[in-house]
Protein backbone atom coordinates (compact mmCIF):
# COMPACT_ATOMS: atom_id res chain seq x y z
CA UNK A 1 0.00 0.00 0.00
CA UNK A 2 1.18 3.54 -0.76
CA UNK A 3 1.05 6.81 1.16
CA UNK A 4 -2.38 8.36 1.39
CA UNK A 5 -4.26 11.46 2.52
CA UNK A 6 -6.89 11.40 5.27
CA UNK A 7 -9.55 13.99 6.04
CA UNK A 8 -11.93 13.71 8.96
CA UNK A 9 -15.08 15.44 7.73
CA UNK A 10 -17.85 16.79 9.90
CA UNK A 11 -20.98 16.46 7.79
CA UNK A 12 -23.31 19.23 8.88
CA UNK A 13 -26.98 18.59 9.43
CA UNK A 14 -29.30 19.45 6.57
CA UNK A 15 -31.08 21.81 8.95
CA UNK A 16 -27.94 23.90 9.35
CA UNK A 17 -28.43 27.42 7.97
CA UNK A 18 -27.01 28.27 4.56
CA UNK A 19 -24.66 30.88 6.00
CA UNK A 20 -23.19 28.42 8.52
CA UNK A 21 -22.73 25.92 5.68
CA UNK A 22 -20.86 28.65 3.78
CA UNK A 23 -18.61 29.13 6.81
CA UNK A 24 -17.95 25.38 6.76
CA UNK A 25 -16.87 25.68 3.10
CA UNK A 26 -14.57 28.59 3.99
CA UNK A 27 -13.01 26.49 6.76
CA UNK A 28 -12.40 23.69 4.24
CA UNK A 29 -10.73 26.10 1.81
CA UNK A 30 -8.57 27.51 4.59
CA UNK A 31 -7.62 24.00 5.74
CA UNK A 32 -6.54 23.04 2.22
CA UNK A 33 -4.51 26.25 1.92
CA UNK A 34 -2.65 25.41 5.15
CA UNK A 35 -2.25 21.80 4.00
CA UNK A 36 -0.57 22.90 0.75
CA UNK A 37 1.74 25.19 2.71
CA UNK A 38 2.78 22.23 4.86
CA UNK A 39 3.32 19.84 1.95
CA UNK A 40 5.64 22.41 0.35
CA UNK A 41 7.76 22.66 3.52
CA UNK A 42 10.70 20.20 3.30
CA UNK A 43 11.10 20.24 7.09
CA UNK A 44 7.57 18.89 7.64
CA UNK A 45 7.33 15.09 7.69
CA UNK A 46 4.03 13.91 9.14
CA UNK A 47 1.08 16.24 8.62
CA UNK A 48 -1.89 16.23 10.95
CA UNK A 49 -3.81 19.31 12.03
CA UNK A 50 -7.30 20.60 12.75
CA UNK A 51 -8.44 23.43 10.44
CA UNK A 52 -11.47 24.18 12.63
CA UNK A 53 -9.19 24.58 15.65
CA UNK A 54 -6.92 27.05 13.83
CA UNK A 55 -9.76 29.01 12.25
CA UNK A 56 -11.63 29.23 15.57
CA UNK A 57 -8.55 30.66 17.26
CA UNK A 58 -8.12 33.19 14.43
CA UNK A 59 -11.79 34.17 14.69
CA UNK A 60 -11.22 34.84 18.39
CA UNK A 61 -8.21 37.00 17.59
CA UNK A 62 -10.17 38.82 14.89
CA UNK A 63 -12.46 40.17 17.62
CA UNK A 64 -9.53 42.24 18.87
CA UNK A 65 -8.06 43.44 15.57
CA UNK A 66 -8.55 46.68 13.68
CA UNK A 67 -7.34 48.30 10.45
CA UNK A 68 -5.00 46.43 8.13
CA UNK A 69 -4.48 43.62 10.64
CA UNK A 70 -8.21 42.85 10.59
CA UNK A 71 -8.36 43.17 6.80
CA UNK A 72 -5.55 40.64 6.37
CA UNK A 73 -7.32 38.05 8.53
CA UNK A 74 -10.60 38.64 6.70
CA UNK A 75 -8.98 38.23 3.27
CA UNK A 76 -6.93 35.15 4.18
CA UNK A 77 -9.90 33.45 5.86
CA UNK A 78 -12.29 34.79 3.16
CA UNK A 79 -14.48 36.29 5.86
CA UNK A 80 -14.73 39.27 3.49
CA UNK A 81 -16.93 37.15 1.19
CA UNK A 82 -19.65 37.10 3.84
CA UNK A 83 -22.28 39.84 3.78
CA UNK A 84 -21.78 42.90 5.98
CA UNK A 85 -24.64 41.95 8.31
CA UNK A 86 -23.11 38.54 9.09
CA UNK A 87 -21.14 38.50 12.34
CA UNK A 88 -18.17 36.13 12.00
CA UNK A 89 -18.00 35.36 15.72
CA UNK A 90 -21.75 34.65 15.82
CA UNK A 91 -21.41 32.27 12.86
CA UNK A 92 -18.65 30.37 14.67
CA UNK A 93 -20.86 30.22 17.75
CA UNK A 94 -23.69 28.71 15.67
CA UNK A 95 -21.35 26.30 13.88
CA UNK A 96 -19.81 25.13 17.14
CA UNK A 97 -23.26 24.66 18.67
CA UNK A 98 -23.97 22.12 15.92
CA UNK A 99 -20.60 20.40 16.11
CA UNK A 100 -20.44 20.15 19.89
CA UNK A 101 -24.06 19.11 20.40
CA UNK A 102 -24.23 16.63 23.29
CA UNK A 103 -26.88 14.59 21.42
CA UNK A 104 -24.41 13.68 18.65
CA UNK A 105 -23.27 10.05 18.57
CA UNK A 106 -19.63 11.00 18.90
CA UNK A 107 -17.56 12.93 21.39
CA UNK A 108 -16.34 16.29 20.17
CA UNK A 109 -15.25 18.74 22.83
CA UNK A 110 -13.70 22.17 22.68
CA UNK A 111 -12.00 24.17 25.40
CA UNK A 112 -10.84 27.76 25.06
CA UNK A 113 -8.83 29.64 27.65
CA UNK A 114 -7.50 33.17 27.68
CA UNK A 115 -4.43 33.58 29.90
CA UNK A 116 -4.01 37.30 30.49
CA UNK A 117 -1.51 39.38 32.41
CA UNK A 118 -2.71 40.70 35.76
CA UNK A 119 -0.94 43.96 34.91
CA UNK A 120 -2.52 44.72 31.52
CA UNK A 121 -5.84 46.60 31.04
CA UNK A 122 -7.90 44.45 28.67
CA UNK A 123 -10.97 45.95 27.03
CA UNK A 124 -14.17 44.73 28.64
CA UNK A 125 -15.92 44.43 25.27
CA UNK A 126 -13.25 41.97 24.13
CA UNK A 127 -13.56 39.93 27.32
CA UNK A 128 -17.35 39.76 27.08
CA UNK A 129 -17.25 38.84 23.37
CA UNK A 130 -14.80 36.02 24.10
CA UNK A 131 -17.20 34.65 26.72
CA UNK A 132 -20.38 35.13 24.68
CA UNK A 133 -19.18 33.75 21.36
CA UNK A 134 -16.45 31.26 22.28
CA UNK A 135 -17.02 30.40 25.96
CA UNK A 136 -13.41 31.49 26.54
CA UNK A 137 -12.98 32.36 30.18
CA UNK A 138 -10.06 34.60 31.19
CA UNK A 139 -7.51 33.43 33.71
CA UNK A 140 -5.08 36.03 34.98
CA UNK A 141 -1.44 35.16 35.63
CA UNK A 142 1.66 37.19 36.45
CA UNK A 143 3.85 36.88 33.37
CA UNK A 144 6.06 39.76 34.54
CA UNK A 145 7.01 38.31 37.92
CA UNK A 146 7.04 34.64 36.94
CA UNK A 147 7.13 33.96 33.18
CA UNK A 148 8.46 30.41 33.52
CA UNK A 149 5.90 29.49 36.17
CA UNK A 150 3.17 30.90 33.92
CA UNK A 151 4.42 28.80 31.01
CA UNK A 152 4.37 25.64 33.13
CA UNK A 153 0.87 26.50 34.37
CA UNK A 154 -0.41 26.91 30.79
CA UNK A 155 1.17 23.60 29.77
CA UNK A 156 -0.48 21.92 32.77
CA UNK A 157 -3.87 23.21 31.57
CA UNK A 158 -3.14 21.92 28.06
CA UNK A 159 -2.14 18.52 29.44
CA UNK A 160 -5.33 18.33 31.46
CA UNK A 161 -7.45 19.15 28.39
CA UNK A 162 -5.72 16.50 26.25
CA UNK A 163 -5.41 13.64 28.76
CA UNK A 164 -1.67 14.41 28.92
CA UNK A 165 -1.21 13.59 25.23
CA UNK A 166 0.13 17.12 24.65
CA UNK A 167 2.32 18.15 27.56
CA UNK A 168 4.73 20.77 26.21
CA UNK A 169 2.77 23.03 23.88
CA UNK A 170 4.59 26.14 25.08
CA UNK A 171 8.32 25.59 24.69
CA UNK A 172 10.85 27.25 26.97
CA UNK A 173 11.41 30.87 26.02
CA UNK A 174 8.00 31.40 24.41
CA UNK A 175 6.66 33.13 27.54
CA UNK A 176 8.61 36.18 28.72
CA UNK A 177 8.18 39.14 31.05
CA UNK A 178 6.70 41.14 28.16
CA UNK A 179 4.00 38.52 27.47
CA UNK A 180 0.51 39.85 28.20
CA UNK A 181 -1.75 37.30 26.54
CA UNK A 182 -1.78 33.60 25.63
CA UNK A 183 -4.79 32.23 23.76
CA UNK A 184 -5.16 28.44 23.97
CA UNK A 185 -7.70 26.42 22.00
CA UNK A 186 -8.15 22.65 22.47
CA UNK A 187 -10.28 20.23 20.47
CA UNK A 188 -10.88 16.60 21.40
CA UNK A 189 -12.59 14.08 19.11
CA UNK A 190 -13.50 10.48 19.83
CA UNK A 191 -15.68 8.60 17.37
CA UNK A 192 -16.98 5.07 17.16
CA UNK A 193 -16.46 3.28 13.87
CA UNK A 194 -19.73 2.50 12.12
CA UNK A 195 -18.12 -0.78 11.07
CA UNK A 196 -15.10 -1.77 13.11
CA UNK A 197 -11.96 -3.54 11.92
CA UNK A 198 -11.37 -7.11 13.11
CA UNK A 199 -8.12 -7.05 15.09
CA UNK A 200 -7.50 -10.76 14.39
CA UNK A 201 -7.07 -9.90 10.71
CA UNK A 202 -4.38 -7.28 11.30
CA UNK A 203 -1.02 -8.37 9.89
CA UNK A 204 2.35 -6.93 8.94
CA UNK A 205 2.41 -5.70 5.35
CA UNK A 206 4.54 -3.30 3.27
CA UNK A 207 3.67 0.39 3.11
CA UNK A 208 5.30 2.71 0.57
CA UNK A 209 5.94 6.41 1.06
CA UNK A 210 8.29 8.83 -0.73
CA UNK A 211 10.14 6.04 -2.50
CA UNK A 212 10.71 4.04 0.67
CA UNK A 213 9.03 0.91 1.96
CA UNK A 214 8.32 0.02 5.58
CA UNK A 215 6.57 -2.84 7.35
CA UNK A 216 3.45 -1.70 9.20
CA UNK A 217 0.52 -3.21 11.09
CA UNK A 218 -2.17 -3.24 8.40
CA UNK A 219 -5.81 -3.34 9.49
CA UNK A 220 -8.28 -5.09 7.20
CA UNK A 221 -12.00 -4.90 6.52
CA UNK A 222 -12.93 -7.14 3.61
CA UNK A 223 -16.06 -7.23 1.49
CA UNK A 224 -18.03 -4.60 3.40
CA UNK A 225 -20.07 -1.98 1.55
CA UNK A 226 -18.66 1.55 1.61
CA UNK A 227 -19.11 4.79 -0.30
CA UNK A 228 -16.31 4.74 -2.85
CA UNK A 229 -15.19 6.64 -5.92
CA UNK A 230 -12.42 7.10 -8.48
CA UNK A 231 -11.04 10.43 -9.67
CA UNK A 232 -9.31 10.26 -13.04
CA UNK A 233 -8.29 13.93 -12.74
CA UNK A 234 -6.63 13.41 -9.36
CA UNK A 235 -5.55 9.86 -10.31
CA UNK A 236 -6.72 8.40 -7.01
CA UNK A 237 -9.35 6.35 -5.22
CA UNK A 238 -11.60 7.86 -2.53
CA UNK A 239 -13.11 5.91 0.35
CA UNK A 240 -15.47 7.07 3.09
CA UNK A 241 -15.17 5.31 6.46
CA UNK A 242 -18.02 6.60 8.64
CA UNK A 243 -18.13 6.97 12.37
CA UNK A 244 -21.48 6.92 14.12
CA UNK A 245 -23.12 10.31 13.84
CA UNK A 246 -22.26 12.98 11.30
CA UNK A 247 -18.53 12.31 10.99
CA UNK A 248 -16.58 10.40 8.37
CA UNK A 249 -12.96 9.66 7.60
CA UNK A 250 -12.19 10.29 3.93
CA UNK A 251 -9.19 8.35 2.59
CA UNK A 252 -7.54 9.38 -0.70
CA UNK A 253 -5.23 6.71 -2.16
CA UNK A 254 -3.06 7.64 -5.19
CA UNK A 255 -3.10 5.08 -7.99
CA UNK A 256 0.67 5.38 -8.42
CA UNK A 257 3.22 4.62 -5.66
CA UNK A 258 4.76 8.09 -6.12
CA UNK A 259 1.47 9.87 -6.87
CA UNK A 260 0.99 11.64 -3.53
CA UNK A 261 2.59 14.99 -4.57
CA UNK A 262 0.35 15.16 -7.66
CA UNK A 263 -2.73 14.46 -5.53
CA UNK A 264 -1.75 17.03 -2.91
CA UNK A 265 -1.27 19.77 -5.50
CA UNK A 266 -4.58 18.97 -7.25
CA UNK A 267 -6.92 18.91 -4.25
CA UNK A 268 -9.31 21.85 -4.05
CA UNK A 269 -12.49 22.42 -2.06
CA UNK A 270 -14.95 22.67 -4.98
CA UNK A 271 -13.94 19.39 -6.61
CA UNK A 272 -13.52 17.78 -3.19
CA UNK A 273 -17.14 18.51 -2.27
CA UNK A 274 -18.33 17.27 -5.67
CA UNK A 275 -16.36 14.03 -5.41
CA UNK A 276 -17.65 13.29 -1.91
CA UNK A 277 -21.26 13.92 -2.96
CA UNK A 278 -20.90 11.53 -5.91
CA UNK A 279 -19.39 8.58 -4.03
CA UNK A 280 -21.40 5.40 -4.58
CA UNK A 281 -21.89 2.33 -2.40
CA UNK A 282 -20.06 -0.85 -3.36
CA UNK A 283 -18.16 -3.71 -1.69
CA UNK A 284 -14.57 -2.68 -0.95
CA UNK A 285 -11.59 -4.51 0.55
CA UNK A 286 -10.06 -1.97 2.93
CA UNK A 287 -6.42 -2.08 4.04
CA UNK A 288 -5.51 0.76 6.40
CA UNK A 289 -2.36 1.12 8.52
CA UNK A 290 -2.82 1.28 12.26
CA UNK A 291 -1.02 4.43 13.30
CA UNK A 292 -0.36 6.91 16.06
CA UNK A 293 1.13 10.36 15.59
CA UNK A 294 2.51 12.09 18.66
CA UNK A 295 3.61 15.70 19.12
CA UNK A 296 2.92 16.77 15.54
CA UNK A 297 3.79 20.44 15.91
CA UNK A 298 3.29 23.21 13.35
CA UNK A 299 4.92 26.63 13.53
CA UNK A 300 1.79 28.43 12.44
CA UNK A 301 3.26 31.91 12.18
CA UNK A 302 5.32 31.11 9.07
CA UNK A 303 2.36 29.61 7.23
CA UNK A 304 -0.15 32.28 8.27
CA UNK A 305 2.25 34.94 7.01
CA UNK A 306 2.44 33.20 3.62
CA UNK A 307 -1.36 33.39 3.45
CA UNK A 308 -1.18 37.16 3.93
CA UNK A 309 -1.60 37.51 7.70
CA UNK A 310 1.65 39.38 8.30
CA UNK A 311 0.97 42.51 10.34
CA UNK A 312 -0.18 40.79 13.53
CA UNK A 313 3.31 39.30 13.94
CA UNK A 314 5.17 42.61 13.48
CA UNK A 315 6.12 44.75 16.47
CA UNK A 316 4.78 48.27 15.87
CA UNK A 317 2.54 47.32 12.93
CA UNK A 318 0.06 44.89 14.49
CA UNK A 319 -3.23 46.56 15.39
CA UNK A 320 -4.64 44.49 18.25
CA UNK A 321 -6.04 47.53 20.00
CA UNK A 322 -9.45 45.85 20.26
CA UNK A 323 -7.86 43.65 22.92
CA UNK A 324 -6.21 46.52 24.76
CA UNK A 325 -3.56 49.19 24.48
CA UNK A 326 -2.82 51.38 21.48
CA UNK A 327 -2.37 50.34 17.82
CA UNK A 328 1.12 48.87 17.41
CA UNK A 329 1.54 48.14 21.12
CA UNK A 330 0.62 44.44 21.06
CA UNK A 331 1.87 41.86 18.57
CA UNK A 332 1.86 38.07 18.33
CA UNK A 333 5.28 36.60 19.05
CA UNK A 334 4.40 32.89 18.85
CA UNK A 335 1.70 30.84 17.12
CA UNK A 336 1.89 27.06 17.46
CA UNK A 337 -0.46 24.18 16.69
CA UNK A 338 0.16 20.72 18.11
CA UNK A 339 -1.81 17.55 17.49
CA UNK A 340 -2.06 13.93 18.53
CA UNK A 341 -3.99 11.22 16.71
CA UNK A 342 -4.49 7.49 17.06
CA UNK A 343 -6.34 5.21 14.65
CA UNK A 344 -6.72 1.49 15.37
CA UNK A 345 -9.08 -1.47 15.04
CA UNK A 346 -11.12 -0.58 18.08
CA UNK A 347 -14.47 1.09 17.76
CA UNK A 348 -12.95 4.50 18.13
CA UNK A 349 -10.41 6.87 16.74
CA UNK A 350 -9.39 9.98 18.58
CA UNK A 351 -7.53 13.17 17.96
CA UNK A 352 -6.40 16.00 20.21
CA UNK A 353 -5.41 19.39 18.83
CA UNK A 354 -4.06 22.48 20.56
CA UNK A 355 -3.46 26.03 19.35
CA UNK A 356 -1.61 28.70 21.28
CA UNK A 357 -0.97 32.33 20.39
CA UNK A 358 1.44 34.33 22.54
CA UNK A 359 1.04 38.10 22.54
CA UNK A 360 3.74 40.49 23.73
CA UNK A 361 3.64 44.16 24.72
CA UNK A 362 6.32 46.07 22.79
CA UNK A 363 6.24 48.90 25.33
CA UNK A 364 7.77 46.69 28.03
Amino acid sequence: MSAFVIFVALLLLASTGATVQKLDVLNTEFGLAIYKQLTADPEVKDIFFSPISISTALAMLQLGTNGTTEDQINRAMKFDTLSQNENVAALFRDLNAKLYNASNNYTLKSANRFFGSKRFPFRQTFLSDMRDYFHAEPEYVDFTANPEGSRVHINDWVGNQTDDKIKELMAKGTVTKSTVFVLANAIYFKGQWNMSFNSTMTSTLPFRSKGQEAKVSMMKMLGQTHRYGISTKWNCQILELPYTGYVSMLVFLPNEPDGLPQLESAINSIELNSLVKNLTKRPVDVYLPRFELKDVSIKLADHLKKLGMTDMFVDGEADLSGIGGAPGQLFISTAVHQAYVKVDEEVYSFAKNMDAYTMNDSSR
